[in-house]
């Protein structure tokens, strides 16, 4: 099952992302925190474009999982990973840890609910992650009773 993001939605952010700095110094007459803040916007799409930790486009299969974005893609087998899954408070994202069981290689993705049928996607590798379900890990403060 293939799951998407909008792509209108993906590229205007990428577009807004370095595109504001760069209308805004222009317009205020390059100031230079605005010209460190437009090479920061740069900075983030680059290291996006590099690392594909949010993929705009994830495939889930009996073979493996494929992240894909930028025109690249991530594929992993399932023989060869360990899939661990992090839920955050923040609850449209979840954090995808990879590792390649022969070299220990780690990555890294995050998966917002801008997806298609993200609620899906993120059970079936909850399906496949290491000690499922209880792997899932979450980060919501533990609530102690008066007992403890």
């Amino acid at each position: 099952m293939i799951h998407r993001a909008s792509a209108v939605r993906a590229i205007g952010q990428d577009v807004v992302l370095v595109a504001m700095p760069v209308v805004a110094a222009l317009a205020s007459g390059g100031h230079g925190w605005l010209w460190l803040l437009s090479a920061a916007g740069l900075a983030v799409l680059a290291v996006n474009v590099i690392t594909l930790h949010f993929p705009r486009e994830v495939e889930v299969d009996a073979a493996g999982v494929r992240f894909r974005g930028y025109g690249r893609e991530h594929a992993y087998a399932w023989s060869d990973v360990r899939v661990r899954l992090r839920r955050f408070v923040v609850r449209d994202r979840v954090y995808v840890r990879i590792e390649d069981v022969r070299s220990g290689r780690r990555r890294g993705y995050w998966l917002v609910a801008s997806l298609s049928r993200y609620e899906a996607l993120v059970a079936a590798l909850a399906e496949r992650a290491v000690g499922a379900p209880a792997e899932v890990k979450s980060s919501e403060p533990r609530r102690l009773s008066p007992a403890e």
